[in-house]
Parts: C-alpha cells; sequence; structure tokens
C-alpha cells in the first residue's frame, strides 16, 4: 500500500498567513481620526501584507484627494447651502469623507479581511497603534486646515 495517498496535502500553516487591523478598528480610526488617520493605518495594512509597492498609487491618491477635500471644504463655506437647507458643518464632512476613505480601505483589503475570517485568526491588538495615529491625524488635520484657510 502507498500511504503518501493518505497523508493530507493542504494544512493549515498558519506561520504563512498574516494579520491585519480589523475593519472595526479602521473604522474608529477614520471617525475619531479623520482622513490622514484611516490613510496612515491603511498604509500599516499595507505594509503588514506586503503590498507596499501595490497599494502605494491608491495611498497617494487618497491624500491627494484629502488634499482636495480639505480645500473645498475648508474654502468654501456655502457650497453645500444649495444641497441642504442649512450650512452642513465642516467637521461632519471630514469625517463623512474618512468614513468614505475607509470603504474605500476596506475594499483594498476585503481578501484578507474573509481569509483572517475564514481560517480563524485574531487581528493584532490596534490600541498601541490606533490611538497615536488618531493624535496625529487630528494633528495634521489641524495643520491642513490652518494652510487652507490663509
Amino acid at each position: 500500500m502507498n500511504d503518501d495517498l493518505l497523508a493530507p496535502v493542504l494544512s493549515a500553516n498558519r506561520n504563512a498567513l498574516v494579520s491585519i487591523y480589523s475593519a472595526t478598528a479602521m473604522m474608529l480610526t477614520a471617525f475619531f481620526g479623520g482622513p490622514f488617520a484611516v490613510i496612515a493605518l491603511t498604509g500599516i495594512n499595507s505594509h503588514r501584507l506586503g503590498r507596499d509597492n501595490r497599494d502605494a498609487a491608491w495611498l497617494f491618491l487618497a491624500v491627494v484627494v484629502t488634499l482636495g477635500v480639505l480645500a473645498l471644504v475648508y474654502r468654501s463655506d456655502h457650497l453645500f447651502t444649495a444641497i441642504a437647507l442649512e450650512p452642513v458643518p465642516q467637521n461632519i464632512l471630514i469625517r463623512a469623507f474618512a468614513l468614505l476613505l475607509f470603504g474605500g480601505s476596506y475594499l483594498l483589503h476585503r481578501r484578507y479581511y474573509r481569509s483572517m475570517a475564514l481560517v480563524g485568526i485574531d487581528p493584532p491588538r490596534a490600541l498601541p497603534v490606533a490611538l497615536p495615529i488618531v493624535f496625529v491625524g487630528l494633528l495634521l488635520l489641524s495643520v491642513a486646515r490652518r494652510l487652507v484657510q490663509q
């Protein structure tokens, strides 16, 4: 008898799988830290996956679009009055845009999120990384606001 035929071919090699920060951590970082924070955490996830070169164009585009949205929101106070009956506060628009960036980030790495859920890999603790990113994101947002409003 040939025992090699009965040996498992596929095995759960958990060392080959990389865990990235959870979608919940990404969403909370986007909500509290703004667009720069979610871009930074997306970049960290890309680095953990070894996709730095592959995701660099998306991250660069996200930064450029973020700067454009910030210029649009902070330069024109009454731009969105035509859409709503009263002006929409700027911080709500920036948070909504950051959550939109989170959606793009999730779509960028959705295959890895599904793989982590399927195999049962827990994401790393996000608090030690996300908390400083939120503070830096808020600082960058404040600096960008002052530069745009000058």
